[in-house]
């Protein structure tokens, strides 16, 4: 399944571009799924799919870190769908988060929504001083009717919206 994603991926890419598809000379590949410095085990399958020979790949930092400090010394951060921060130097790196929603990623977009959903809730309980406009942007984009908010539970565990 990667591979045919990626494979169309590239396909789509030079479809895009207005380009006739042609080999390609090198790539970085950045991956929240490698970590920092063990990216060599990747590149195989990389070079397999792509049919490219030149690959690195490396964690999603490290476009961060270069594009922040030229890989000087450097803290970087990356808060999107997971959430993790770095101190980077040389050849060393000290990692703090990442762990996933399970045990944090404090400030990522799940835990973001996560805590929308919270309040959301609790306002419908009025534990909560209510914010109408909150309550009423989280239960619209749920398509929860604003007479019934314990369908929001329906709507977040079964994605029927």
């Amino acid at each position: 399944m990667a591979k045919q994603s990626i494979e169309d991926s590239i396909r789509l890419a030079f479809e895009a571009a207005g380009l006739e598809q042609q080999p390609i000379e090198g790539m970085f590949i950045a991956s929240a799924a490698i970590e920092v410095f063990e990216g060599e085990g990747h590149m195989n399958f990389f070079k397999e799919v792509t049919g490219c020979q030149q690959v690195e790949c490396d964690s999603d930092i490290f476009p961060v870190w270069y594009a922040g400090s030229r890989f000087e010394p450097a803290i970087a951060m990356i808060a999107g769908t997971g959430a993790v921060i770095y101190l980077l130097r040389d050849n060393t790196y000290i990692k703090s988060s990442g762990w996933g929603p399970q045990f944090g990623d404090e400030g990522a977009g799940f835990d973001i929504g996560i805590h929308a959903i919270q309040y959301t809730a609790r306002m419908a309980d009025l534990r909560m001083d209510m914010d109408d406009e909150f309550y009423q942007a989280v239960m619209a984009h749920f398509e929860v009717p604003l007479d019934n908010p314990h369908r929001l539970l329906r709507a977040v565990n079964t994605g029927e919206f």
